[in-house]
């Protein structure tokens, strides 16, 4: 008869079940039996958990035409066809059901006899508490990692790089060459530049992203990129378990790598991405005034009005304003004259910060984690359960005492002198770059149009350059 030998490694660095030694077993069996081998299954680096049908070398033995090449599925053991009970009875039940034959050498099963079935599903049962046992020791091991602080494998964060520890194992340590990129990209953002600026800065520069599983394209920046790294709690060092922090006996969060940002400085980057989040268009469809320019009656943006993925020549508002569109080559030549005319003359002002201690961040990632905890006390069914929860909680409880007693010290902003002028530094740039340092000042623009233009004759347009009022005030008392 024709046989299909079935060969699985969940490691290719299994001596005792090494491929090898699956397929001389195999051979001897089939050569004792005068049947020959048409065809191997091998899979390796394949757990036993997928079911038969779902692998990528025996799954199509298992499906027409290839199904009709073979007649004996052989396997050294029965785990090598799979761990779990519920697979091998569907296995099982295939093989019945298509007339052919299956052989597990090492148990020597018959599944032509009601006895050799039980056997195999008890055989089956125990591969499968084998396969749970060893997910559990997994788990544990990681655990153990995670509360020490070590690194538990997985994607690396960009700007670290893993560095081996005296006790073994490995953490993370800042990588010399990306951790100053990141911390770059890092003051960028806080500083108002956007995502897409950024990313067109560094490729540029030819700053490679370095790091394998950082992007799918990893010679170049992406905005995804960026928002991934930007949006990842990575940042803070903090081990995390399902998204929640992991705390020392004293409530301190336990560090998997030097943080790469302050509590303050997460907290003002994770506000920024979510205030940014709707202006998500594509550079070549942004328009000149694209988040700067508000309505007039309701103070809502004003979008620009498109027609065939062209634009139509008018900003109208988002809200549904009952209003005239705003003729747009006017308001742009508006806002470039007061501009001009309020700002120009100034010197451009560059902001360093040096950041005080806020632990406000901190304080409420352990309140939320403590409640979280307080919901599990009731479903804790043992003494070991319900101790190991309360002395979490303890901790907690000890770790928000001493924030709530911290004391708060503000950020000190210094505004430096740049030499240049608003008005040089606008003439400078095209008009994505204008956009983008109006949204970086938080200067704003809001119009109405007051009548319709004419082919050789514009309309009137109400419109006013709005400087908020801290930035006035900083523009005025500079000697």
């Amino acid at each position: 008869m024709r046989v299909l030998g079935r060969i699985r490694l969940s490691r290719s660095s299994e001596e005792s079940t090494s491929v090898e030694r699956q397929r001389e077993l195999i051979e001897t069996w089939a050569k004792a039996n005068n049947h020959e081998i048409v065809a191997w299954a091998e899979d390796v680096d394949v757990s036993g958990a997928v079911s038969p049908f779902d692998t990528p070398a025996l799954g199509p033995y298992l499906r027409e035409p290839a199904s009709n090449e073979w007649d004996i599925l052989v396997a050294w053991k029965l785990d090598r066809l799979a761990r779990n009970s519920i697979n091998i009875n569907k296995l099982f039940a295939w093989i019945t059901d298509n007339d052919k034959t299956l052989v597990s050498i090492s148990e020597n099963i018959d599944l032509s006899t009601w006895v050799g079935r039980m056997i195999a599903n008890v055989i089956a049962g125990v591969a499968e508490g084998e396969l749970e046992a060893i997910k559990e020791r997994v788990t544990a091991s990681k655990k153990k990692l995670r509360e020490s602080g070590r690194w538990d494998g997985g994607r690396i964060p960009y700007g670290y790089r893993p560095s081996p520890i005296d006790t073994g194992g490995f953490t993370l340590e800042k990588d010399p060459e990306t951790f100053p990129v990141l911390r770059r990209i890092i003051e960028d953002y806080i500083n108002g530049k956007p995502i897409r600026v950024i990313a067109d800065e560094l490729n540029e520069e030819k700053i490679p992203t370095a790091q394998a599983g950082i992007s799918d394209t990893p010679t170049q920046w992406r905005h995804g990129t960026l928002g991934r790294i930007l949006n990842s709690r990575a940042l803070l060092g903090w081990a995390l378990h399902e998204g929640k922090p992991i705390f020392n006996k004293d409530g301190t969060p336990v560090l998997r790598c030097p943080p790469a940002v302050t509590m303050e400085e997460w907290d003002k980057i994770q506000a920024t991405l979510q205030g940014r989040r709707w202006a998500k268009v594509a550079p070549d469809r942004t328009s000149p005034l694209l988040g700067v320019l508000e309505c007039w009656e309701c103070g809502g943006n004003m979008h620009h009005k498109r027609y065939r993925n062209k634009p139509s020549g008018s900003y109208t508002c988002a809200n549904g304003c009952k209003q005239p569109g705003v003729n747009d080559e006017q308001v742009l030549g508006t806002v470039n004259e007061q501009f001009h005319e309020i700002l120009g003359d100034y010197e451009v002002l560059e902001k360093k910060v040096t950041r005080g201690s806020d632990l406000t961040q901190e304080l409420k990632e352990a309140q939320e984690t403590y409640t979280d905890l307080s919901e599990f006390i009731t479903t804790a069914t043992t003494s070991t359960a319900r101790k190991a929860l309360f002395a979490q909680l303890e901790t907690l409880e000890n770790r928000i005492k001493v924030l709530e007693a911290q004391e708060v010290t503000e950020d000190k902003v210094e505004w430096t002198p740049t030499g240049e002028t608003y008005r040089e530094k606008w003439d400078a740039l095209d008009l994505e770059g204008r956009r983008q340092l109006l949204i970086g000042i938080g200067v704003r623009v809001r119009a109405r149009q007051l009548s319709r233009g004419y082919r050789n004759r514009p309309g009137i347009q109400e419109v006013e350059l709005i400087v908020p009022e801290d930035m006035k005030q900083r523009l005025i008392n500079r000697p």
